[in-house]
């Protein structure tokens, strides 16, 4: 979601994915380049059930780009010199050390290295709204691989390891979404880990899964071996993708109780303009984080090597093979998107008629300079009918028919 455009100078062209097309119900949009907020967006239902508009203050579930937030707010806690990377994660928290993790550091943790990305079995509702029960099940954890020898995506696990260090750290031991309510909120970026009671429940939009018959039909868009894999709990990915089996499910994020949870791996909710002002603070320093302006290198980073094995490498690969393994690209902006799907019936999936919006649904224009450059990455892994431009273009030209609208004609039709 962070990515360089110094040496471009301009937007690639992406594939538009429409409403229409693939049934996205609301999105919303945002780009800052610069420290300067230059593209906000939003259109379609934040409801599809009952037609209600994606307003501009509608604030949205985005599941795994948690991780991103949650993960600003430890590197916020380096800068404040509360942890080392290098360090040991037993030396801020001893219980972690059984096991045969004495030795793991906090940077193997981040880096999902530590081999932790299942536990011996899924964890309870009663462990989630507990932090001491999880913790001590999050501590007795035993690596599945030699520490630091791969990588692992710990889907679930990485952002309660991340919640149990900074409660360890901070100077009053408070959680990461505690820390976000009451350090972050107020400087004006609205995003939860963990919807407090005062917010306005008619603000969220409510999200809409495949259902089995509607899986089916999209299941060659994914790799045999991981789709295999996946479905089988007694694989390693059939493991980290079950650890919290207590709010699984997509639609799981529509009720209330969920919601309330701190799941700093997958239910954070928010505004989407939030996401990209931090990002934005993040690299150019600002007030939302209070982290110094981002350092960055000229040598662009290596490309993505894809692992030799699917079968046996949908969640672990070897370090030094991807991308992240080299030295960043200059940092330019921050974009943030999220294409996100109400709750509507399961046939309108495969409708290819245009979806009726009232017209104050249909997406707000901005003026957005000719100069504004940046490019937004993300993958999703999950069954719902969410999807991310892989890129987006800024062009002018007419505005977009009001049937067939996507995000990415969205930011392209907002250029005056």
């Amino acid at each position: 979601m962070v990515v360089s455009t110094r040496d471009s100078g301009r937007w690639p062209t992406s594939s538009p994915v429409t409403f229409t097309e693939r049934g996205e119900i609301g999105a919303a949009f945002a780009v800052y380049q610069d420290g300067r907020k230059v593209v906000d967006l939003w259109g379609g239902y934040r409801n599809g059930n009952r037609r209600t508009p994606w307003a501009e203050d509608t604030i949205v579930t985005v599941y795994s780009s948690t991780k991103g937030v949650a993960g600003l707010l430890i590197a916020r806690a380096r800068d404040r010199g509360q942890i080392d990377y290098d360090r040991p994660v037993a030396d801020y928290w001893p219980e972690f050390a059984a096991n045969g993790k004495s030795a793991i550091t906090i940077r193997q943790l981040l880096a999902h290295q530590a081999g932790l990305s299942a536990l011996a079995r899924p964890i309870t509702l009663a462990e989630l709204r507990d932090p001491i029960l999880l913790d001590a099940l999050l501590a007795d954890a035993v690596p599945l691989w030699t520490p630091g020898s791969r990588h692992g995506y710990h889907a679930a696990t990485i952002g309660f390891y991340e919640d149990a260090l900074l409660r360890r750290v901070d100077p009053r031991h408070r959680s990461l979404g505690t820390v976000l309510t009451e350090d972050v909120r107020p400087q004006g970026a609205e995003f939860y880990i963990g919807v407090r009671g005062d917010v306005d429940r008619e603000r969220i939009a409510t999200v809409h899964g495949f259902d089995n018959a509607e899986l089916a039909g999209h299941i060659d868009e994914m790799p045999a071996a991981f789709v295999a894999a996946l479905n089988d709990p007694t694989t390693l990915t059939g493991r980290t993708f079950t650890t919290n089996q207590a709010a699984a499910g997509v639609e799981a994020v529509n009720q209330p109780e969920v919601l309330a949870l701190e799941l700093p791996s997958g239910n954070g909710t928010g505004q989407v303009r939030s996401i990209a002002a931090l990002y934005s603070d993040a690299l150019n320093g600002g007030p939302l984080l209070g982290l110094p302006p981002a350092r960055s290198t000229s040598s662009p980073p290596p490309p993505w090597i894809p692992p030799r094995d699917a079968a046996t490498s949908c969640c672990t690969s070897t370090p030094g093979t991807r991308s992240d393994s080299g030295s960043p690209s200059p940092l330019s902006a921050s974009v943030a998107t999220m294409a996100v799907p109400s709750a509507v019936p399961a046939r309108a999936a495969h409708s290819r008629s245009p979806t009726p919006r009232p017209e104050s649904a249909s997406p707000t224009r901005r003026t957005v300079p000719a100069s504004a450059s940046g490019t937004t990455r993300a993958s999703w892994l999950c069954a719902t009918r969410c999807s991310i431009p892989s890129s987006v273009k800024l062009a002018s030209g007419p505005r977009p028919d009001a049937g067939r609208v996507s995000a990415a004609e969205m930011a392209r039709h907002a250029v005056t």
